[in-house]
């Protein structure tokens, strides 16, 4: 099924309509519009907690078999 979802962001600017895709009975959202979910400060923000993160407790190595990655999950990036 499609959806779309309107949001008001922090520095006042209101993103409209993002319209996604929901996949795997509601465990998989996949967007298919041009409108970026994150802006780009957003983005940064996210990047700068995993940094920071990564000084302190490191990246994991091992939490997908099948196919390797070096990530942290997001959860973990909660503020």
């Amino acid at each position: 099924p499609s959806f779309s979802v309107g949001e008001e962001r922090g520095d006042n600017s209101y993103v409209d309509k993002i319209a996604f895709d929901s996949l795997l009975g509601g465990k998989c959202f996949v967007t298919n519009d041009s409108t970026p979910i994150l802006s780009q400060k957003e983005c940064q923000k996210v990047i700068d907690a995993a940094e920071e993160h990564a000084k302190r407790k490191g990246w994991t190595t091992s939490r997908h078999y099948a196919v390797p990655t070096t990530d942290i999950p997001l959860h973990e990036l909660a503020e």
